[in-house]
């Protein structure tokens, strides 16, 4: 039941609702409180009846579960679940986190890694597509405050982030590609065939990198993307899925069959060389003992 008390001010004073709900487990009242400041110019009477109308939507939202007085904060909200506030606001703020913490937010909010996250390499000012990036995850968060009925709506949904603009793409021009091609014939096989991969796939750097002999059908001239090596200071190189976590199947040119067949005859030579040294987990790329590469090494 709803009680309303007028309070006088300088000019139209206010009213102070208070909805009794029952007792918590220490036998305590519980109460939820509401003011309302009446518009100047008021007269008591019509103050009075709106007053009335306020204090029943109040009760009747309370009853309804929604407590549109909680005091919890966004905070609050998201320690409750398990999440340190400092690695949200780390988040939100577009700073590095671990990964383990982003799936750990990520598993708390269900919803998929790739749908909250992205890799940000620039320290500017916040792009249009940043400031999607943070948009969407306040949405997801605010989202399950509004399912939990701890917030009435999803005030996030009913915002508009700026539009993110594609960059141009810059392609390589035919006579580029020739010459890239002709400075490889001086390269390492290895190199070549990275390179020569890159060119004719257009994949990822890390998609490359985490190639697998299993997903290479020589005599079907394909291949299978569906996964990706990453590196990070805490983890080391280690295997994920791809940036979309899509499975992609590739066809590859005559010439590049060739290059994949004499590559991997010399593979087999240092495998033999290193006997019991080898890490046979095939990987098509990797360092002198069989161990994957760290996928910056095509970059450097």
């Amino acid at each position: 039941m709803a009680t309303i008390q007028r309070i006088e001010g300088k000019n139209s004073g206010s009213y102070k609702i208070t909805v009794h709900c029952g007792y918590d487990h220490e036998y305590r009242k519980i109460r939820h409180y509401k003011t309302w400041r009446v518009p100047d110019g008021w007269s008591v009477k019509r103050a009075d009846r709106e007053a009335q109308k306020i204090a029943l939507e109040f009760e009747q939202s309370l009853s309804q579960g929604y407590l549109l007085d909680n005091r919890q904060t966004f905070r609050e909200y998201v320690e409750a679940a398990g999440i340190s506030h400092t690695t949200v606001t780390a988040a939100c703020r577009g700073e590095r986190i671990l990964q383990e913490k982003a799936e750990q937010i990520s598993k708390g909010l269900n919803e998929n890694f790739a749908n909250l996250f992205e890799a940000e390499q620039s320290d500017s000012n916040l792009s249009a597509k940043t400031i999607k990036e943070y948009h969407r995850f306040i949405r997801v968060v605010l989202g399950q405050a509004e399912r939990e009925m701890l917030v009435p709506y999803n005030a996030a949904a009913k915002a508009t982030p700026p539009k993110s603009k594609s960059p141009e793409p810059n392609f390589f021009q035919p006579h580029e590609i020739a010459e890239i091609l002709e400075a490889l014939e001086s390269e390492p096989l290895k190199w070549r065939t990275i390179t020569h991969l890159l060119l004719v796939t257009g994949c990822r750097r890390g998609e490359i990198m985490g190639l697998k002999w299993s997903k290479i059908d020589l005599s079907e001239q394909r291949i299978k993307i569906d996964s990706n090596l990453l590196y990070s200071k805490e983890r080391g190189v280690y295997e994920g899925p791809t940036k979309t976590e899509n499975v992609r199947f590739l066809q590859i040119p005559k010439e590049t069959v060739a290059l994949l067949g004499q590559y991997r005859a010399g593979q087999e030579e240092m495998k033999r060389a290193n006997g019991d040294r080898w890490n046979d987990l095939d990987f098509v790329f990797t360092q002198d003992d069989g161990r994957p590469m760290n996928p910056s090494s095509i970059t450097a």
